[in-house]
Order: C-alpha cells, then structure tokens, then sequence
C-alpha cells in the first residue's frame, strides 16, 4: 500500500517514479540534501511533470543509499562521489578495493577528515624528516596524499618509531609487503569472483562491506594464529614461539 502511495501512476496503472516524500521517507536523507545531491548532478535527472513537480526513477534510492554510505564510512566529499559514480554510469567495473580508495582520494578526502602536514607528523610520531622521507621512498609509510598524513599514518609512524629502540629497521618489513602483496590479490580475486555479475552499485555496497569486515577477518586469523602458537610454545615450556 506505501509502494502505491510512493509513486505516481500513470494513465494504465504503472508507476513512473517516486515523489521527493517516498525518497526522504526510504533513504532517511532529508528533502535539502536530496536536492542539493540532484544540483550538483549525483542523481540524475528526474521525471519532470510540472514546473516544480518532479518523479525520481527507483534505482535513485539505491543511489542516496550509497552516498549516504560513501560518505559517512569512508568520510568522502561529494565532488569525490560524483568522480566515482561517472565511472561507474560508464560501463567502468569496480576494479580492487585500492583502486576505490585511489579514486575517490582524488579530492585530497581524508580517512576520518584528518591530515596534518610533514612537521607536525614528525612532531606527533618523534620521527625526523629524513626518516620519514626513506620510509615514504621505500614505500613502507604510505601516505595517501603526499605530505599529508592522517590519523592511521601517525599511529604507524609511532609504532615504527616506538620498535626501533630494539633494533628495528624498515628492512625488516620488506617480506610482511611480499606477504601483504600475496594476501591482498587472493582478497581482490575473492572479492571479483562474488561481485562480477553483480549490478555496478550493488558491486559498489558489496564493495564498502567487504573492506570493512575483511578488515576483522584479517585481525581475527592473525590473532588466532599467533594466540595458538604461543600456547603451543608454552605447553613445550618455551616461553616464546618459534
């Protein structure tokens, strides 16, 4: 009974579209921003009856819906959004996790809004410019703009400075980047396989929620892993793994 409410009917019965209400009402966006998004070419263009009566195709709810996403959990600007969506109205396939990120950081958008330059995350890390200069160059600090850092780069610059007081060095990380390297193209493989024959924007959401739970997925096997090994060595009586 709502669906029939939502839409407008045409003369044989069929609906044409939906009403700026049944938007506001299926996406939980409010009426200004709706329009502001179909200003600024997000949502394309509506069916237009009267003057100021216009119908939006259904598919445009998924649109709003994963706007609405982009933006809150991957903390995107607008002008970012409607990059990736012209790639996608396109024909162009959603091509790995990194190539999300890439595309959409075009915009200088920032993971949580937060980016502080190169002096001030030397200050926050305890790292001289130098240092964090070799790391970016060997690509083991890997900023997602140049000379900006956000709250992820600082923590790792931290750790990176906390360990070597024991001997550390960034060498020491070029075979867990081998690793990573083989790890990631087996989860993009996975992630082409289940999302192929999708439709571009559910390919889209099911994108967003594969990076967010293959994140936990990643944590919990590594954890378990070495949570295991260390009981191991401890019911050998060694007191650190091998």
């Amino acid at each position: 009974m709502q669906k029939r409410l939502d839409a407008e009917q045409t003369g044989n019965g069929a609906a044409r579209g939906l009403k700026m209400a049944a938007l506001v009402r299926r996406t939980g966006i409010s009426r200004t921003a709706i329009l502001f998004y179909a200003r600024q070419g997000l949502l394309g263009e509506p069916i237009r009856l009267k003057a100021n009566f216009h119908l939006y195709p259904e598919g445009v709810v998924d649109r709003l819906l994963l706007i609405k996403r982009l933006q809150s959990e991957q903390r995107l600007k607008l002008s970012a959004i409607k990059k990736y969506l012209g790639l996608v109205e396109g024909g162009a396939p959603v091509q790995t996790l990194i190539e999300l990120g890439c595309v959409l950081s075009l915009d200088g958008a920032q993971a949580g809004g937060f980016g502080v330059d190169t002096a001030k995350f030397c200050d926050l890390t305890g790292l001289t410019r130098p240092e964090v200069e070799r790391l970016t160059r060997e690509g083991i600090l890997m900023p997602t703009r140049p000379g900006r850092y956000d709250a992820e780069d600082v923590e790792y610059g931290r750790i990176l400075r906390r360990y070597a007081v024991y001997g550390f060095k960034p060498s020491d990380l070029r075979r867990v980047r081998r690793v990573a390297r083989a790890l990631l193209r087996e989860e993009l493989a996975l992630r082409n396989r289940l999302v192929r024959r999708l439709p571009p924007e559910v390919a889209v959401k099911a994108t967003l929620d594969m990076a967010r739970d293959i994140r936990f997925v990643r944590r919990y096997v590594l954890d378990r892993m070495l949570d295991r090994r260390v009981r191991e060595a401890m019911a050998r009586g060694e007191w650190l793994p091998k």
